[in-house]
Order: C-alpha cells, then sequence, then structure tokens
C-alpha cells in the first residue's frame, strides 16, 4: 500500500534526477531490514515494512527510466534490458521466501543479514555506474525542471493516452490474477487434497518458474512479434487457464497454475518496454510511466 501511496511523490521527481532516487531506495531498503534483523517489535516490523514499500517504489521507478535513457536509440536493446529487469523483480519474489526461509532456519538474523550484504554491493555498483553516466544521460535529468503545474500536465497526458492506460489495465489484471490465486491456493489444497504447507509452499514454485521463463523471453518475442501481440497473448493465457477445470483434478490445477505464471511473465515482461515506446515517441521520454507501471502491479495485488 506505501508503495502505492508515494508512488506520485516519486514520480513528481523521477525525471529530474539518474540514479540518485535508486541509490536512495537502497538505502532506505538496507534501514528497514537493519530493523527486520534486529528487533521484534511489531510496531518497528510494521514501520519498516511500509518504509520498504517507499524504497521498492524509488528503485523500480530510477531502474526503468536508467535502461529506457541507456537504450533510447536501441528499441532492440530497450525491450531486452526491460524483460531482464523484470525478470529479476520475478525471481526476487519468487525465490526469495524460500531462501529466506532456509537461513532463518540456519539463524534468525541470517536472512536479513545476508540481503543487507546484497544491498549494499548493490549500492556500491549503482554508485560506481554513476560515476560513469555518459553526458546525453546526465544532461537530459539536469534539463528536466518542471513545475507543479507542468507535471499535473503531463501526467494527465499520460493518463488519458490509451495505448499507456490499456497497457497499465493489462498489468493490473494480470497481476489481479495472480494476487486472487495467491490468496486462494493454498486452503483450497489443503482441504481439497490435503497437502502439506511444505508440498504447497513447492507448488507456488512450480507456479512461479514458468513466470521467470516467460518474462525472460518476452524481450525477444516482443522485438520479433510486436509487443502489444506478446501481452494480448499473456492475457489469453491468464483467461484461458482460468477456465481450465474441473479444478479438483489436480493435472488440471498444475496445469493452470504453470499457465497463469507463463502468461503473466509476458504480461510483465513486455509492458515497460510498451509504455518506455510510447512515452519516448509521445511523452518526453518522463518516466513518471514507471510509477504507474508500479501503481498498476501493486494495485492488482492489492485488489
Amino acid at each position: 500500500m506505501t508503495q502505492i501511496l508515494s508512488a506520485p511523490i516519486v514520480a513528481r521527481h523521477v525525471d529530474s534526477y539518474n540514479l540518485e532516487p535508486l541509490m536512495l531506495g537502497l538505502f532506505v531498503e538496507a534501514l528497514s531490514t537493519v530493523v527486520f534483523a534486529f528487533t521484534k517489535s511489531y510496531g518497528a516490523w510494521c514501520f519498516a515494512r511500509a518504509i520498504s514499500g517507499i524504497s521498492s517504489s524509488c528503485i523500480i521507478s530510477s531502474g526503468f527510466l536508467h535502461v529506457q535513457r541507456r537504450f533510447a536509440n536501441d528499441p532492440e536493446g530497450m525491450g531486452q534490458s526491460m524483460s531482464l529487469v523484470a525478470t529479476g523483480i520475478i525471481m526476487g519474489v519468487t525465490f526469495g521466501p524460500p531462501l529466506g526461509g532456509l537461513l532463518y532456519g540456519i539463524s534468525e538474523p541470517l536472512p536479513f543479514l545476508f540481503l543487507i550484504c546484497l544491498i549494499c554491493l548493490c549500492a556500491l555498483l549503482t554508485y560506481m555506474l554513476s560515476l560513469r553516466l555518459p553526458p546525453d544521460i546526465t544532461d537530459k535529468a539536469d534539463s528536466v525542471k518542471e513545475t507543479n503545474e507542468e507535471f499535473k500536465s503531463k501526467l494527465k497526458k499520460l493518463l488519458y493516452d490509451p495505448n499507456i492506460t490499456i497497457t497499465l489495465l493489462s498489468l493490473f489484471c494480470a497481476n489481479a490474477a495472480i494476487s486472487c490465486l495467491e490468496a486462494t491456493f493454498g486452503l483450497y489444497m489443503d482441504k481439497q487434497f490435503g497437502f502439506t504447507v511444505e508440498q504447497i509452499g513447492m507448488l507456488y514454485i512450480i507456479g512461479a518458474v514458468p513466470s521467470v521463463i516467460g518474462s525472460k523471453i518476452a524481450g525477444d518475442l516482443g522485438n520479433k512479434h510486436g509487443r502489444w501481440k506478446v501481452v494480448w497473448v499473456g492475457m489469453v493465457m491468464q483467461g484461458g487457464f482460468y477456465a481450465l477445470g474441473p479444478k479438483d483434478n489436480f493435472p488440471v490445477e498444475i496445469t493452470s497454475l504453470i499457465g497463469l505464471g507463463l502468461g503473466m511473465g509476458l504480461v510483465d515482461g513486455c509492458a515497460p518496454a510498451l509504455l518506455a515506446q510510447r512515452a519516448g515517441s509521445h511523452h518526453d521520454g518522463t518516466g513518471i510511466v514507471y510509477t504507474l507501471n508500479t501503481m498498476a502491479v501493486q494495485g492488482g495485488f492489492v485488489f
């Protein structure tokens, strides 16, 4: 929820900076992880989780915008790179929980300490990259100094652009489908098939791996066949596998799970490049589209 609420603030400033929001997000993420590692207060954990949402908004928006600026004159490279970024996000969501559970079984603070080290490494690499940015990228950020009225006008144009809104709606629906599944899948598998918690966790991974694969291949497929087609195929797959039945048949259930994950991966892997393509050709390459991307994805999970 805080990721959605903080997105407008990030959107207001993201165009005026290069990698600074990404580094700020990593710093805030490290701070929240320290709280998880060394406190057991419920209130402190709620606070840490809230600021973690803010950091995610900064990291994702700034990261996608940097890729867009880096590959402004290379549409195919941008499509492939953005699908890799989306793959990284999905991999973190997919493999983070089981890895964290494994490390937590060894020592309670261990998963958080491991994450802090990883965040610090990412921050160091980001800082080194910021020192080597080419002038065309740094000049692009320095040239964007807009008033609140200009920002509102730019945001309004984005929201009235059907290419942007349809892409955002696709992202919302794709992630809402997975969110509804996550909320009910565990209970259903327990009651219908008597699965244990460990078995249900493994089934989640089975469904998540196709998401990773789908997002990885989405960049190449979008370059070859058109990004709209890939997003359309992903949405059709999700609708079809949701309707596939009977769901009390275990092979059908697994097939549905795999198909839903693959469909979501195709949508999430292609949508950022679609937004970048439209923003670059009609909206001066604004990074606001990536905060809208974040709001659509998280809105789907809140739904």
